[in-house]
């Protein structure tokens, strides 16, 4: 089923590249063509948005560190929502109807598909950038700061550029 309703959004996507919009199609229809392939926990409508590539979120040694790092951020897992999406299209649509203060992107895979730039991550994280007007940190991924604990400290900066943002 998800193949399917990915071909569909293809197609549309081909139609309005071709310049051929004029398909009934629901608002809601849309929507949920637009959003198929976004697995999510959470808070839908949180403040904080966290994309993360792996799909695995809260689980294992990764999402537990995760959890950690949010404490430390005063935010709970219940209180953020962790998604992750196979097309920046996808999320746009999401972030643009929920419009969150910020976004956290983990990882490389992740940043990537945000913003859409293959820029190394290292070079990208510690400062702000911006995806459909809102601000977007790109950081770590709690498995690469498990495999390089070096790291821990780039992150946790990161963290708190977040935190002053949004006043925590």
């Amino acid at each position: 089923m998800e193949s399917i309703l990915q071909d569909i959004s293809q197609y549309f996507e081909f139609l309005k590249e071709i310049g051929q919009e004029r398909f009934n199609i629901s608002d809601e229809s849309k929507n949920a063509i637009d959003e198929w392939g976004i697995s999510s926990e959470g808070d839908d409508n949180s403040r904080v948005y966290i994309i993360d590539s792996k799909f695995v979120f809260f689980s294992g040694k990764s999402g537990q560190l995760l959890i950690k790092i949010l404490q430390a951020m005063n935010l709970t897992k219940e209180s953020v929502c962790i998604c992750s999406a196979s097309s920046s299209r996808a999320l746009e649509s999401r972030i643009k109807r929920v419009t969150p203060e910020v976004i956290i992107t983990l990882g490389q895979e992740s940043t990537d598909l945000l913003l859409e730039n293959r820029t190394p991550l290292k070079f990208l994280r510690g400062r702000f950038h911006e995806f459909c007007g809102i601000k977007v940190m790109p950081t770590w991924h709690p498995l690469s700061l498990l495999e390089n604990s070096i790291r821990k400290r780039d992150a946790w900066e990161d963290m708190k550029i977040v935190m002053k943002f949004l006043g925590l």
